[in-house]
């Protein structure tokens, strides 16, 4: 017979509770304003390790292991603590998102942080049994709105079909559209060692042809447009991925830093160079000057 999951004790909800109503970073953390980089380390140990949601199955125990790390993420970064300190949560992230707004997410995830303390860290067992409530729930769900006969609906499926031509025709294009040889790339290779720039757009972006793109696309000026046109987008996508990720990695190694103490590296990490945000900037000021 299907029995739903236990609900947790109620010292685990209650605990979840404390944490989402807690808006002040050190209260939450249960540490003093004076509280050393020791102690914050030791806090977040024991309440990401007690709220992450593999270990706490109570209801907002997600949103709680979230708050814990955004706490820890500010309190253990000096500028950050100092900024808290003086406008409060509400303006230190707005300050913030003003500094970097191309880009809101330059902070490690709250998962991200944890496996730095906690490396390997996995419960599978929590996994299992949570999948196999989902599909218990699932099965109960299909067999509560299946026909009586066991058959089923034939104007339901009949609905359905202009859905499924438009999926089959969309794979189709797919694959045709894939095994034509593209007009560009972004690097140089062997079949595309010509050297371009973007002339008919804004920003004069670098790109490589075949040697069949003269015939092909540039004797057209619209069609060497359109090209050049997903040149740009597909360029300033890549940039943008390779800021974030520049960002993230940086990030990562300042805090690795501060948690080894090693002045050395961290000096290093805050020095280190972003070669993807410096092409966004550069892109950025041209788009200014026009």
């Amino acid at each position: 017979s299907f029995w739903p999951l236990r609900l947790p004790p109620y010292p685990l909800i209650s605990a979840v509770k404390k944490i989402l109503q807690c808006k002040d970073y050190y209260n939450l953390l249960g540490v003093s304003k004076e509280a050393s980089e020791s102690e914050l380390k030791k806090a977040y140990r024991k309440l990401a390790l007690q709220f992450h949601p593999d270990k706490n199955q109570a209801p907002g125990a997600s949103e709680a292991f979230k708050a814990i790390g955004k706490a820890f993420a500010v309190l253990s970064d000096q500028e950050k603590r100092e900024r808290y300190d003086q406008f409060g949560p509400e303006e230190a992230r707005s300050s913030h998102s003003a500094q970097h707004h191309f880009h809101s997410h330059e902070d490690i995830s709250p998962e991200e942080l944890f496996n730095m303390f906690f490396p390997g860290f996995s419960n599978s067992n929590v996994r299992v049994h949570r999948q196999r409530h989902f599909n218990n729930a699932r099965h109960q769900h299909q067999f509560h709105f299946a026909r009586e006969d066991g058959q089923a609906d034939g104007n339901d499926i009949m609905r359905l079909l202009p859905l499924f031509l438009i999926i089959i025709v969309y794979m189709i294009s797919s694959i045709i559209t894939s095994l034509q040889s593209p007009a560009y790339q972004l690097r140089p290779s062997s079949s595309y060692p010509h050297a371009r720039r973007t002339e008919t757009t804004d920003y004069h972006v670098p790109y490589y042809v075949s040697d069949s793109f003269a015939k092909e696309y540039a004797s057209d000026r619209h069609t060497l447009y359109q090209v050049e046109r997903r040149v740009e987008t597909e360029y300033i996508n890549y940039i943008q991925n390779a800021c974030y990720e520049e960002k993230v990695y940086k990030q990562r190694d300042i805090q690795q830093a501060r948690w080894y103490n090693n002045e050395a590296r961290l000096k290093a990490a805050h020095e280190k160079r972003l070669p993807g945000c410096e092409a966004l900037e550069k892109l950025q000021e041209q788009a200014r000057g026009r």
